[in-house]
């Protein structure tokens, strides 16, 4: 971030929230979101009411024939609030104790700024969806089924989770708060007789937290790691709380840099003396910071350190860790702060500071800390939590033994689950020679005639190409799994028919390798150039691929575009393009539906190839048995057929067909598993349902997002 801009700084008290683009949204009029919450919440009463108001009408969809296009899932909510206090922490990070506090605070302070008029569902029902988005990645998708709800109700809840996220980080004053004099002495102490470090107030460190690449100064934003962050500063006690927090610097920027920015720094420099800081106080940090009269650092070890110096630098560790252990408790329970899949500088800042203000939430009242977490054993009789490293007394030991125990039986129970979910992915797995398989000759035929028929390109039986699966760094050789987006992936090639069907996978190579080796390397090179003559492939025939491959006798490639093109040339590449993009969609389509390819939280190579391969064995089965390219729903299907609409309405569902399918729909053209077939009359009827439902979702999709901004 250049120090030249115009920064907007908002005081939440100890919480530094600093972005460029929050000088408008800082400073917003209350009646103004006040209105606009009202007007969100008659769009989606709107919405709500389409399953069962009759008089309905947007754009002349008819309600009554939407069809299964959404069934909700039949879920007793009430079933989550009566769930035994570990299965409840295991899932919503909180005992149900605390979610009750947590729900009682957060409507207070809704009810005082007058956001909440109506509780159309209740509070502590939305509560739970919030700490189930914020505690997983999970899509909003995803958790609709799982709590039962429509499309319409979840945009509506969408919309009452923005605010929440609001309301808690308007909480963040009562909930992350600088110490007073007396509350430093007893952190003071209570560092000093843990570690023996005198006068430690705070433990400060920065975290990297994702995102994606900003459209506008993408550069400013990425991080040593080469991706794209927004860093946050922390200073932490002994408990783990967070003291302060500074959000909203860009991730190419160190930790000291960051610090000087934060008004934690001018308060400490400049201050009334006492309030923040005294003479013989000081933070600790580790040697990113600069040595002063409040921030001690350890000695840098240049392999001559004295005694002296080596056990000031453990003891001064033994201290700064905590800040450590801090953020990986907070990214632990609130895995969102993994990776925010968020633009707006204000929606990701306000999602970080409400995830550190439901970790100093629950740490206030009383969640204990397990010896792992720890990093040490637990001491006869104590309580770990909000009294630091102090010693409870007898009253708290069974307490205390209790939640040790539901902990552990909650980490028995995830692993009984993983054991289950392996030994699917492994069966999935091994599934892969029954649908992954090379065609033989009569079935390359018929991919030839109909690649060829939708393309003019003769001879193709399919087209190849790889796609990098990102994984997080390996522990050993990692810069080999780096790619050239400078992410650590595994690079997976895969040859794909007209249909979409994967024909051929080779799964396992470093993110590093280019496609061209990747093929080489595969057992599909070997079987093409010395296999059963026929058996793999005729001599009049051949794979299609860009130009990272090298043309043979069995691989057609484009000619280099070096802007001398002829036009024989010209007409060659576009027809080996319109082939070579079945890949391209095949890829889409199986990271769309099987999203775990976008990244996939591994780090042993055989559960990894085991995932990607179970990904595309599903993907697969999902074509072989008639699953079609286009979604299915019933309305336009009326509307066509029927002649019940007019040609504006038929023209949008023509172009959103056209849309999904990327080129011209030919005359009874069937889509699905017969890839660029012409059907016949007995098909005609069944492919214009196909078609015309797939494009219906998408527009009653544009209707109701239309309803919604209207309204606002």
């Amino acid at each position: 971030m250049d120090d030249n801009l115009n920064l907007a700084e908002i005081d939440f008290n100890n919480v530094d929230i600093e972005a460029p683009a929050l000088q408008i949204f800082a400073f917003q009029n209350e009646q103004f979101r006040r209105m606009m919450m009202f007007a969100a919440q008659f769009a989606a009463a709107e919405l709500m009411a389409m399953e069962g108001d009759d008089d309905l009408e947007i754009e002349g969809l008819d309600p009554e024939n939407l069809g299964d296009w959404w069934v909700p899932v039949t879920v007793i909510i009430n079933e989550y609030h009566t769930l035994g206090d570990p299965c409840f922490k295991l899932h919503f990070r909180m005992s149900r104790n605390v979610c009750e506090l947590l729900v009682a605070s957060v409507r207070a302070h809704l009810e005082s700024k007058g956001r909440i008029q109506v509780e159309r569902t209740p509070l502590q029902d939305v509560m739970l969806m919030i700490v189930w988005l914020l505690a997983t990645p999970d899509t909003f998708r995803s958790v609709s089924l799982r709590f039962g709800v429509n499309p319409g109700t979840l945009y509506y809840f969408y919309t009452v989770y923005y605010y929440v996220i609001e309301a808690l980080r308007e909480m963040a004053p009562e909930y992350i708060s600088w110490p007073d004099a007396a509350e430093r002495e007893r952190i003071k102490a209570r560092f000093e007789r843990a570690s023996g470090f005198p006068g430690v107030i705070g433990s400060i460190d920065g975290t990297h937290i994702d995102i994606p690449a900003p459209v506008q100064n993408a550069a400013q934003y990425r991080n040593r790691h080469h991706r794209h962050s927004i860093n946050v500063q922390a200073v932490v006690d002994d408990s783990l709380t967070v003291r302060h927090i500074h959000v909203g610097e860009v991730g190419s920027m160190n930790d000291n840099r960051v610090f000087r920015r934060s008004r934690l720094f001018r308060d400490l420099l400049s201050g009334p003396p006492g309030e923040f800081i005294n003479e013989d106080e000081h933070l600790v940090g580790d040697g990113a910071y600069t040595q002063s009269d409040f921030m001690m650092i350890p000695f840098a070890n240049n392999g001559h350190l004295t005694p002296a110096q080596r056990n000031y630098n453990r003891r001064l560790s033994q201290c700064r860790v905590r800040v450590e252990n801090s953020f990986g408790r907070a990214k632990g329970k609130w895995r969102r702060l993994f990776f925010l899949h968020a633009r707006k500088p204000e929606v990701i800042i306000d999602h970080i500071t409400a995830s550190f203000v439901l970790h100093n939430f629950v740490i206030r009242h009383g969640v204990p800390l397990l010896d792992e977490e720890l990093g040490r054993p637990i001491g006869n009789n104590e309580i770990l939590g909000n009294e630091g490293f102090d010693d409870g007394g007898e009253d708290n030991e069974q307490e205390d033994l209790r939640e040790l125990i539901d902990g552990a039986n909650a980490k028995i129970l995830k692993r009984s689950w993983t054991s289950l979910y392996y030994y699917v992915i492994e069966a999935l797995r091994e599934m892969a020679p029954e649908y992954i398989s090379w065609p033989d000759a009569a079935e390359r035929e018929r991919i030839k005639a109909r690649f060829e028929r939708a393309s003019g390109f003769p001879g193709v039986i399919g087209s190849i190409d790889g796609t990098h699966i990102d994984i997080p760094a390996p522990v050993q050789n990692a810069a080999q799994y780096r790619n050239r987006h400078h992410r650590h992936s595994i690079n997976v090639q895969a040859v794909v028919d007209d249909s979409l069907t994967v024909r051929h996978i080779h799964v396992g190579e470093v993110g590093s390798m280019n496609d061209n080796r990747v093929f080489r390397r595969s057992r599909l090179f070997r079987d093409l150039l010395s296999g059963p003559p026929g058996e793999f492939i005729n001599e009049d025939e051949h794979l299609v691929g860009d130009g990272a491959y090298t043309q043979s006798d069995f691989m057609m490639i484009p000619f280099a575009n070096n802007g001398h093109l002829t036009p024989a040339q010209r007409n060659y590449n576009r027809r080996l393009s319109q082939c070579r993009v079945r890949v391209e969609n095949s890829f889409g389509r199986a990271k769309g539906k099987w999203r775990r390819l976008f990244f996939l939280h591994a780090r042993k190579p055989e559960v990894i190839i085991d995932h990607i391969t179970a990904s595309f064995v599903l993907h697969n089965f999902v074509i072989r048995h008639g699953v079609p390219l286009l979604d299915v729903s019933q309305l336009c299907l009326n509307m066509i057929v029927n002649n019940n609409c007019c040609s504006r309405s038929h023209n949008r569902v023509i172009v959103v067909i056209q849309e999904e399918l990327g080129r011209p729909i030919g005359n009874n053209e069937i889509l699905g598993n017969e890839g660029f077939d012409d059907g016949g009359e007995d098909n005609e009827q069944e492919d214009l349902r196909e078609l015309i439902d797939g494009a219906n979702a998408k527009i009653l999709k544009r209707s109701w997002t239309s309803c919604f901004w209207r309204t606002l």
